[in-house]
């Protein structure tokens, strides 16, 4: 169901998350990672690199994080600017 927010009750369920790997996006997706596995989520983790478009960071994280992303219960994508 989209827009569906993880039930709390239920560790089970996995978040699949994608945000910056450098800057101040970055530091805001960190602590937001950290915040849900603290609450003991599990979380699988794609990296978008600053070094690329954004289009190529994307298609290049959706390639490495395939499985993880078809096996998630939930997505977070963490959206923002470095400039």
């Amino acid at each position: 169901m989209p827009g569906r927010l993880p039930d709390p009750k239920n560790r089970d369920e996995t978040i699949f998350a994608a945000g910056a790997s450098s800057g101040g996006v970055a530091d805001v997706f960190q602590r937001v990672v950290e915040e849900l596995r603290g609450r003991g989520h599990n979380v699988a983790i794609a990296d978008l690199s600053a070094r690329q478009t954004a289009a190529a960071a994307a298609m290049t994280a959706l390639r490495r994080s395939w499985h993880d992303l078809r096996s998630a219960d939930h997505v977070h994508l963490e959206f923002g600017s470095n400039d």
